[in-house]
């Protein structure tokens, strides 16, 4: 069943690219609480395997930034390369003005800093919808 989430039309389906697994439940909750299904790589590697499987059900991504085996640039570079055009939203610890370029110009859409915020997420959400 299709609900609004402030002007998110859910269902949505996120995948959290994120390597720690406090942050990975906290993402879960907010969004599984907002009707968003949530599935997980732990790192950027698994990120482009589950694009590459199935790009389709994947309506955006949050990916971490600093991650082994591969990290969330070079993750949202091997995924833009693989066609996905959707948003990929970076989120990190570090939240300079110069990280926040050096995010937008690496092929994310936008930049959440950590610990996030669910009204903050949230709010993106709609932005980018």
């Amino acid at each position: 069943m299709d609900e609004m989430v402030g002007k998110i039309k859910s269902p949505l389906k996120a995948l959290v690219v994120e390597d720690d697994v406090v942050s990975r439940m906290l993402l879960a909750e907010i969004l599984k609480k907002s009707n968003i299904e949530v599935d997980f790589a732990r790192n950027g590697k698994e990120a482009v395997d589950k694009v590459s499987e199935d790009s389709d059900s994947i309506d955006f991504i949050l990916m971490d930034l600093k991650m082994p085996i591969m990290n969330g640039y070079e993750a949202t570079l091997a995924i833009r390369e693989l066609g996905f055009t959707k948003p990929i939203i970076a989120q990190t610890a570090y939240a300079s003005q110069d990280d926040r370029e050096k995010v937008l110009a690496g092929g994310f859409d936008a930049y959440l800093s950590k610990p996030v915020k669910k009204d903050v997420l949230l709010s993106l959400l709609e932005e980018l919808w």
